[in-house]
């Protein structure tokens, strides 16, 4: 199964670490990332874990966001879907393997390609016979 998405939105970077850390002492969590949203210097934590730990950080971070008066948005999503969890969860590190996975086997797959157009009869036979077309003409 897999795991719940918590995402926690405010402003400033500093503000973004209390609340990241009050997060993962209030609850068994994973802390994916904090990044840096477009304009106003929004930040957004983003947790992942058991809905229960996920609901008890969210609600944690809100808090402490609320207290600094720098809370902007939160929100969980229980069962996030395939796209979604990939797009807020996957680590560029994780993309980036995955993206050399797929280059490497679209080499494997063109090379392969490759050697049985070569190993094929017809190739040889156009060969040889374009080698006599070429000889009857001199």
């Amino acid at each position: 199964m897999k795991e719940s998405l918590g995402l926690v939105e405010v402003s400033g970077m500093s503000t973004a670490i209390v609340v990241a850390d009050a997060m993962a002492k209030s609850a068994n969590i994973k802390i994916v990332g904090i990044e840096n949203s477009k304009g106003l210097g929004y930040m957004t934590i983003k947790i992942t874990g058991d809905i229960g730990a996920v609901n008890a950080a969210v609600s944690a971070g809100k808090q402490i966001g609320i207290t600094h008066n720098n809370f902007v948005s939160s929100k969980v999503i229980p069962r996030p879907s395939d796209f979604i969890y990939e797009v807020f969860v996957t680590t560029k590190e994780e993309k980036n393997k995955k993206l050399d996975k797929k280059e490497n086997k679209n080499e494997n797959i063109n090379t392969d390609e490759f050697l049985k157009d070569c190993e094929s009869s017809n190739f040889n036979e156009e060969t040889d016979d374009n080698v006599k077309n070429i000889e009857n003409k001199e």
